[in-house]
C-alpha cells in the first residue's frame, strides 16, 4: 500500500517522522443528514480543526444536561467517529467557581469537514469565523435546528416600549461570528 511519509525539518536541519498516511485512503460517503448535522454542529458547539492531517476533523461537546443529545449526534455520525464519548471536568467561570462535567467525541478527518472549515474560516480576517449570506440561505432545516439546539434559545419580549403582550422570540447566539 502506498504510504505518504511526512517529515518535519527540525531546527538543527535533521528530520523527524511526523506520521504516515495511506495515499489511497477512502473516506466514507456521508448522507445529506450527516452533512446537515456536521454543518449545524460546526456553527454551534462543535470545534472544527485542521491539524497535521490532510483533512479537518470536528470535536463536538456538551454539558451533562445535553448528554442524550450528544449521544444522538455520535450515533448519527458513527461512520466517521474516531472514539467513544469522553467526559472531563471543567471549571465554570464566574463568581462562584464549580466543577462541571463536559462530554465530547471527535471525528476522524474527512474532506467534507475540510469544506466546512474552509468555508467558515475563509472570510475577512482569515482564522476568524465567517458565515456568508449564501451559506446561510443554503442551510437546510436540520442544520438550522442543530445550530439552534446548540446555541439558541426561546425568549419572551414585549414591544419595544416594554408594553403589551409578550411574544416569543427564537434567537441564535452568534458572538463568535
Amino acid at each position: 500500500m502506498p504510504q505518504l511519509l511526512v517529515l518535519a525539518n527540525l531546527l538543527d536541519n535533521s528530520y523527524m517522522l511526523v506520521y504516515t498516511q495511506d495515499m489511497n485512503k477512502q473516506y466514507p460517503v456521508l448522507t445529506k443528514r450527516q452533512e446537515s448535522i456536521l454543518i449545524g454542529s460546526a456553527l454551534g458547539d462543535g470545534s472544527v480543526s485542521m491539524h497535521h492531517c490532510k483533512e479537518a476533523c470536528i470535536q463536538i461537546g456538551h454539558g451533562q444536561k445535553q448528554f442524550a443529545y450528544l449521544k444522538w449526534k455520535r450515533d448519527e455520525l458513527i461512520d466517521i467517529v474516531s472514539h467513544e464519548i469522553h467526559t472531563y471536568m471543567t471549571t465554570e467561570k464566574g463568581i462562584v467557581k464549580k466543577r462541571l462535567p463536559i462530554s465530547y467525541f471527535r471525528s476522524r478527518s474527512h474532506p467534507f469537514i475540510s469544506e466546512i472549515y474552509n468555508t467558515l474560516y475563509s472570510g475577512p480576517g482569515r482564522g476568524k469565523n465567517f458565515i456568508s449570506k449564501d451559506y446561510l440561505l443554503g442551510m437546510d432545516p436540520l442544520a438550522i435546528a442543530i445550530w439552534y439546539m446548540d446555541d439558541g434559545g426561546l425568549y419572551y419580549r414585549k414591544d419595544r416600549y416594554g408594553y403589551g403582550k409578550e411574544y416569543p422570540l427564537l434567537m441564535i447566539n452568534t458572538q463568535s461570528f
